[in-house]
């Protein structure tokens, strides 16, 4: 089978299309079914996945991820980087708060939190690719995004294309 490079715009659908069937998973614990919906437990990345999250680390090795972020000094001032509320931050990465450079540095991280975890909007995450002009990188962090959003379909089509028919 040929391999397919697909655009972030269509990986976004797709991940939205994913998020949205387990959108029970932003329901407070009390009011999910875990036995209804075993997939939406927060769960590491293994296999084809875990390789291409790999790579992405190696790719993006050399971008020191800071601590602190700078931030539009009008409006923001510096921005902590908190594990606990990526969310937030990933609205304003790349646009109010950081460079590209830090976009890079956060990236991996974001990406496998994107398949581990319902925390992030795969639009929002995958809208900083065409917004850093992602296809004038090197080559090898093309290469890395690739290999990762191939990853993904291949996962979501294992995953689903049993339920489509």
């Amino acid at each position: 089978m040929a391999e397919r490079t697909w655009t972030a715009a269509q990986l976004r659908a797709e991940l939205a299309r994913y998020h949205q069937d387990l959108i029970c998973c932003r329901k407070p614990p009390a009011e999910h079914d875990r036995d209804l919906h075993p997939a939406c437990e927060d769960r590491p990345v293994d296999g084809e996945l875990a390789a291409a999250v790999a790579r992405l680390r190696e790719a993006f090795a050399r971008y020191p991820r800071r601590a602190v972020l700078d931030g539009c000094p009008h409006c923001r001032g510096p921005v902590p980087v908190d594990d606990r509320d990526l969310f937030s931050l990933t609205i304003s990465l790349g646009n109010t708060v950081g460079s590209r450079e830090d976009v890079k540095a956060l990236l991996p991280m974001l990406l496998e939190r994107l398949v581990t975890s319902m925390e992030l909007d795969p639009g929002i995450v995958l809208g900083k690719l065409p917004h850093e002009k992602w296809r004038a990188w090197p080559r090898a962090e093309q290469d890395a995004v690739d290999g990762y959003l191939d990853a993904v379909w291949r996962s979501l089509l294992a995953e689903y294309f049993g339920r489509s028919g």
